[in-house]
């Protein structure tokens, strides 16, 4: 089964359950889903489980940068709303890879391409992401790059 498919179905479940939070992030996502898929074109056959992890992910981003602006307005209502759906969000997540083993697959990465000082951070990190597709955070794989770089 598909990450859409699961989404669809324990949307199913929510709404006969009458679980509003969860019924209405679940819909949003499959709408951000479907939106992504006609902006790649890919319409008809869908996104690719990696493609919709990647959408789960903005969407929880999305959340978080929500969460620090109420945090800063003393809004303690909205703040706990966002953290609800993104509590939701966080079980089409995927597994996000450890910093030790992410470390590694940088050595690596670095030693295959010969990089040698901060001027081939843009080239490392590339290879790294195309390496670890949605399972590394993006902005720790440009930190550990630039540490080991500089």
């Amino acid at each position: 089964m598909s990450l859409k498919e699961k989404i669809q179905e324990d949307l199913k479940v929510a709404v006969k359950s009458r679980n509003q939070i969860t019924s209405l992030v679940l819909r949003s996502l499959i709408a951000e889903i479907n939106s992504r898929a006609i902006e790649l074109k890919k319409k008809e056959e869908g996104l690719n489980d990696e493609e919709a992890e990647r959408v789960v992910l903005k969407e929880i981003k999305k959340r978080q940068d929500a969460i620090e602006q109420y945090i800063k307005g003393n809004r303690d209502d909205l703040v706990k709303n966002e953290q609800e759906e993104m509590g939701v969000l966080n079980a089409y997540a995927p597994q996000m890879m450890d910093e030790a083993e992410l470390r590694h697959i940088i050595d690596d990465t670095i030693n295959k391409i010969g990089a040698k000082d901060i001027q081939d951070v843009g080239r490392v990190i590339g290879e790294v992401i195309k390496q670890t597709g949605s399972k590394a955070d993006g902005s720790l794989v440009s930190k550990l790059v630039r540490e080991k770089l500089q």
